[in-house]
């Protein structure tokens, strides 16, 4: 049976269709049984705001009018103009339901599933299945945020790397670079068009409807373009344990100070020289000082571990497991299925309870309930239901309540980034297409095709063709190694949560390597060449997310706890961060522990440290002795 809140939503909606002119909170809380049952004002205004946002979510067009000089404030209206029209062939669900895909493990995964169940894409998803693995989009936190503001024309709040001063921008815009998240849009503050890093920016909360509109003419595209290959100033470092010798320094390039600071603590080596060994040297003084800084602000974070909490884990936890949490059904969720299954059934002149049990992989009983329900909660007239004794089902009724669920704002956004990040695919002229019906599905919709973008790197084209002629190709290629000239024979580009690579045979190593796109400088062809390698197995072996590890490998379990005493912003972060790898979590007084799969210690050791002392490892106690000798540049003893 539906949901308590889906039947009162349900009810909300008729009650709101009824009234065209609008009706304010008082008449809605007359009008409404559950609400006038509430225990107290602070109750319906609880459960009003509620059920506005899920029918929002659904898609439906809920208008608020302020009225003036009265104590009412606002009056609300759905709107019941023709619906806009999406019209999508098989071809364009199975598309759509492939690639759709690539939100799969992060925060708008929600949004694409909601989006291909309207656009009836169950069937879709099973032949999607036999595809080629699609790209995956890479997850930060403030993306939802990012994309809503976006999607909805408003404005967020933020605050930007190490300043207190919070920025407020009206969103224009939202891409995807280098592997990176980026937001575009009018700086309130500075009068000016700016754009910001999604992983540099916290505690992001979204505004009201935008002041400023994008310009007609504005391309989130042409505004990546601008985002160049960046000149990298050199740092040196040194191993932990050659400090104080006369060893030669190693010079590297320097994305940013706490990224150069991170690696030198997982690799036991530091950034803190004398000045004989800076001045053998040819580094950037200014940034060298910048990553000294943020190393040592990184150790003292990661050395601030109280002794007591390390090590055995607290008597009485009671474990949870996240996945369980994460597979909940929401209300917008059972309302969208709803929605969805009086609109099949209308269309096609009713159904078998059959039939519909198998499309929503639902048993008959709870589709029977489900629908018995609904029709229960509007007034006569508005949605009749018959089952008869054969088990087909009828319905009628207004449109707004068999007319399905369109697609929102965001959801409209998610599907056409998933779009972008195929540009390099075959199907490029049937993509476009399918980009242009989404974007043109509403008013509100249409130039969207320009607002989200996922930018396809300059060279992507001399690749591709070089894979498909086999041409050795050289490489100007910047590593944490330094700057270097690579001769590579070009196997295939591959996609890894977010950032591409060049997949490719090199010479140097002998061995196959991966090449990220955004570190790759001048690249120049080799036409007078040819592969001298053998044939190689052109699957992507080597490089395995973290989730593929988890099904093909056994594994252990990691204990993390992140203590009470961090800040609200520390602590959300860091919580937002590992339940993304989390199995089960716990809390007691204040702390949260997490349960991790252990499949390969170096991954830990990376997320520990860049969590910057804001998570602590309790077991095991043979990995966190381990962890504990890599941060004093030491190794095992035998």
């Amino acid at each position: 049976m539906t949901s308590k809140a889906v039947e009162r939503a349900i009810t909300l909606l008729d009650v709101l269709v009824s009234a065209p002119h609008g009706l304010d909170r008082n008449q809605i809380r007359h009008r409404v049984p559950q609400y006038s049952q509430a225990s107290s004002e602070a109750a319906f205004e609880r459960m009003f705001e509620r059920d506005k946002d899920v029918l929002r979510s659904v898609g439906l067009d809920l208008i608020s009018h302020r009225v003036q000089h009265s104590e009412v404030g606002f009056t609300y209206r759905v709107e019941t103009g023709d619906r806009p029209s999406l019209t999508l062939g098989p071809i364009d669900v199975l598309l759509l339901s492939h690639l759709s895909t690539a939100w799969q493990g992060t925060s708008l995964e929600r949004y694409a599933s909601s989006a291909m169940l309207k656009v009836g894409a169950n069937a879709g998803l099973k032949i999607g299945e036999l595809l080629r693995d699609t790209p995956r989009f890479s997850d930060e936190i403030g993306l939802v945020e990012c994309l809503e503001a976006t999607a909805e024309e408003k404005g967020l709040s933020f605050l930007y790397g190490t300043s207190a001063l919070v920025r407020k921008i009206s969103c224009w815009g939202l891409g995807l670079r280098f592997g990176h998240w980026y937001v575009y849009g009018w700086d309130r503050d500075r009068r000016a068009e700016r754009i910001f890093r999604l992983d540099r920016m916290s505690g992001t909360k979204i505004l009201a409807a935008s002041s400023f509109p994008a310009p007609p003419d504005f391309s989130m595209q042409e505004a990546l373009s601008r985002i160049g290959f960046a000149e990298l100033p050199l740092v040196a470092s040194l191993p932990l344990k050659h400090i104080h010798s006369s060893e030669a320094c190693t010079e590297l390039p320097s994305y940013s100070p706490l990224e150069s600071a991170e690696h030198a603590v997982l690799n036991g080596a530091t950034h803190e020289l004398t000045e004989q060994q800076l001045a053998s040297v040819n580094v950037d003084r200014s940034q060298q000082s910048l990553v000294i800084e943020a190393e040592r602000n990184l150790r003292t974070a990661l050395d601030q571990a109280p002794e007591e909490t390390l090590g055995a884990l607290p008597h009485g936890l009671v474990w949870k497991p996240v996945s369980a949490q994460r597979e909940r059904e929401t209300a917008s969720q059972q309302l969208t299925r709803t929605f969805i299954m009086l609109s099949l059934i209308s269309s096609r002149g009713g159904m078998a309870l059959s039939d519909l049990s198998d499309y929503f992989d639902l048993p008959p009983s709870k589709i029977r309930s489900n629908l018995e329900a609904v029709a229960a909660s509007v007034t006569f007239g508005a949605l009749f239901v018959t089952i008869d004794s054969d088990d087909w089902v009828t319905v009628d009724g207004k449109v707004e309540m068999t007319g399905g669920a369109p697609l929102t704002a965001v959801e409209t956004a998610t599907l056409l980034l998933a779009i972008n990040l195929n540009h390099s695919s075959e199907q490029q002229l049937m993509l476009d297409s399918l980009a242009i019906k989404l974007s043109e599905s509403s008013v509100q919709t249409q130039h969207y095709c320009h607002r989200f973008s996922v930018y396809s790197n300059d060279t992507v084209g001399v690749f591709q063709e070089a894979i498909a002629s086999k041409v050795p190709l050289e490489l100007t290629y910047s590593s944490y190694h330094g700057v270097s000239q690579r001769t590579v024979e070009p196997l295939s580009l591959v996609n890894r949560d977010g950032p591409r690579y060049l997949r490719a045979w090199c010479r140097s190593a002998q061995d196959i390597r991966h090449f990220r796109l955004d570190r790759i400088g001048a690249v120049h062809v080799l036409t007078d060449d040819a592969f001298q390698s053998e044939p190689v197995d052109d699957t992507d072996s080597s490089l395995h997310s973290w989730r593929h590890q988890l099904v093909n490998q056994p594994h252990r379990e990691a204990t993390l706890v992140v203590p009470a005493h961090l800040t609200a912003t520390s602590r959300a972060k860091t919580q937002w961060i590992l339940e993304q790898y989390a199995s089960h979590i716990a809390q007691q007084a204040g702390n949260h522990f997490y349960k991790l799969p252990l499949v390969n210690e170096i991954w830990l050791f990376e997320l520990i440290i860049s969590l910057g002392g804001c998570a602590q490892l309790l077991q095991p106690c043979d990995v966190r002795r381990r962890f504990q000798l890599r941060l004093a540049g030491r190794e095992e003893d035998s």
